[in-house]
C-alpha cells in the first residue's frame, strides 16, 4: 500500500514540475518574440532622383507574416533636371516575416521646398532589410523613384 501511494505521489509531483516548465517556457518564449517597435535610421540613394533622409518608423500593425510600420523623416530629395530641395516626408512601410531578412516596400510622399517654391515627389521603394525581431541593427538596400541603388543603416528598439 506504502508503494501504491508513494507511486501516485510521484506522478502528480512529476505532473505538476511538467506544467510549471511548460509554462515558464512559455513565457520565455513569448518575451523572446517580442519585436521592436521604433526605428530610426538614415538613408541615401541616386538615379534618377537623389535623396538623403533621417527616419523615424513606428510599428501601428503586425500579424504572423507582416508588420507595417507609420513612417515621418526629413532631409534633401530631387529629381535630375527637376525640383530638389529640403523638407519632410511621411509614409507607410510594409516588412514581411518575422526572422531577421525582411522584404521591404515603402509608399508615401516628400514634400519639398526649391527657392520657396514647394513640390512634392512620390516615395515609391522595393528592398531588403536586415532587422532583428527584439531590435539593434538595421541595414537596408533598396531600388526606388528617387534612387534606384538606395543604403539605410539604423536601429531598431
Amino acid at each position: 500500500m506504502k508503494k501504491t501511494v508513494s507511486f501516485f505521489k510521484n506522478i502528480v509531483l512529476i505532473f505538476i514540475l511538467s506544467t510549471l516548465v511548460n509554462i515558464s517556457a512559455k513565457a520565455q518564449s513569448e518575451v523572446v518574440n517580442t519585436s521592436s517597435k521604433n526605428n530610426v535610421y538614415f538613408d541615401t540613394g541616386i538615379f534618377p532622383g537623389a535623396h538623403i533622409f533621417m527616419n523615424y518608423e513606428r510599428k501601428v500593425h503586425e500579424s504572423d507574416k507582416i508588420s507595417l510600420y507609420g513612417r515621418v523623416g526629413f532631409g534633401y530629395a530631387g529629381m535630375i533636371l527637376g525640383d530638389a530641395g529640403g523638407g519632410v516626408l511621411g509614409a507607410a512601410t510594409l516588412l514581411t516575416g518575422k526572422r531577421n531578412s525582411h522584404m521591404e516596400f515603402n509608399l508615401g510622399i516628400f514634400s519639398g521646398k526649391d527657392n520657396n517654391d514647394p513640390f512634392i515627389l512620390p516615395l515609391l521603394d522595393v528592398g531588403y532589410r536586415y532587422q532583428k525581431p527584439e531590435g539593434g541593427l538595421i541595414f537596408k538596400v533598396k531600388a526606388g523613384i528617387l534612387g534606384i541603388f538606395s543604403v539605410g543603416l539604423g536601429y531598431a528598439f
